[in-house]
């Protein structure tokens, strides 16, 4: 019974995480699979750099703990960085998102550190839905993250840090669109 509830739940998450970010999922035992057309999947395992750092793009998720985080994009207004994230609690107790959302920081290639925050003058439409509230076990949310950054900086590193847990990784794959 107990492998039949874990199979129904993998399988709901695998459905959800299927709309929300392109064709890759997050399974209750923290796996990154690819999703196939023809409704088979595989494991994923993420490409490293030369320091080690996981190697993400827009769509595939990495982990900090039991939270799964993707990038679904990347935008430019201005000075500002937006990133659209979605993030998945694998664990057992709730996530407070606000507090997450303030643990993002990025490292450009000259090694300068941005923090995430509030940004005066960013569009309402992006304010309103930026990251925040809490997440339920095995539930989802979704919402954007602002930093001030210079428009010549050259965007390498993310750094994600909520309560025991830091995640680092490389996302100098990601080229933000402007809005």
């Amino acid at each position: 019974m107990r492998k039949a509830s874990l199979f129904f739940v993998f399988l709901v998450l695998m459905l959800s995480l299927q709309v929300f970010s392109s064709t890759y999922a997050v399974t209750t035992d923290s796996q990154i699979v690819l999703l196939k057309d023809d409704g088979t999947w595989e494991k994923v395992t993420l490409e490293e750099n030369i320091q080690g750092l996981k190697v993400v793009d827009i769509g595939v998720p990495f982990f900090l703990g039991d939270i799964a985080i993707t990038i679904k994009q990347a935008l430019r207004y201005e000075h500002v960085l937006i990133l659209d994230v979605f993030i998945v609690n694998n664990g057992a107790e709730i996530v407070d998102a606000d507090t997450l959302s303030y643990g993002f920081d990025i490292r450009d290639s000259e090694g300068y550190n941005y923090s995430s925050g509030y940004i005066p003058g960013i569009p309402e439409e992006y304010y309103y839905k930026s990251l925040g509230g809490k997440i339920r076990p095995r539930g989802y949310i979704r919402g954007y993250i602002f930093f001030k950054i210079p428009e010549e900086a050259e965007i390498r590193e993310l750094y994600v840090s909520y309560l025991f847990d830091t995640a680092y990784v490389d996302i100098s794959k990601i080229e933000p669109k402007g809005l």
